[in-house]
């Protein structure tokens, strides 16, 4: 027979033994506490010896991330030189793209009075000695 019977408490039972529960003593509450038990250190220091290797490898990756933050940053201030640079060049080919057009338009503008002053007009009798009577004649005529 098992509970009131018995003369136990809510959480208590019964064994073949007639023994309680392990590990739980009473309280005069009448509230139940579980004992904790402890686990005792290793003889042989293997506890500490891993938490020195522990700390051994959080000192190496805080290094490792302290060379990796400068690294980034040494990263970011070349680009941020580049991209000074690049804006210079950017610049730089800006003008000569300008000044390639304007002696693009000058050559035009020279091989235009080259061809002008090339002109061959034939059937006009030249009875002229001054350059300037010609010109105006031949622009007459054109």
């Amino acid at each position: 027979m098992h509970g009131p019977a018995l003369g136990l408490k809510g959480n208590e039972y019964s064994t073949d033994d007639g023994k309680r529960k392990r590990g739980v003593n009473d309280d005069p509450d009448g509230q139940i506490k579980v004992r904790k038990t402890h686990k005792t250190p290793d003889k042989d220091g293997k506890h500490e010896e891993k938490l020195g290797k522990i700390l051994d490898l959080l000192r190496d990756l805080s290094l490792e991330v302290k060379e990796l933050r400068k690294e980034q940053n040494d990263y970011r201030d070349d680009i941020i030189e580049l991209k000074k640079e690049n804006k210079i060049l950017i610049e730089q080919n800006r003008e000569m793209e300008c000044e390639l057009e304007l002696l693009g338009d000058r050559i035009d503008k020279l091989e235009n009075e080259k061809r002008r002053n090339n002109l061959i007009v034939q059937g006009l009798t030249i009875k002229f000695e001054n350059q300037d009577e010609l010109k105006t004649e031949i622009a007459k005529t054109i």
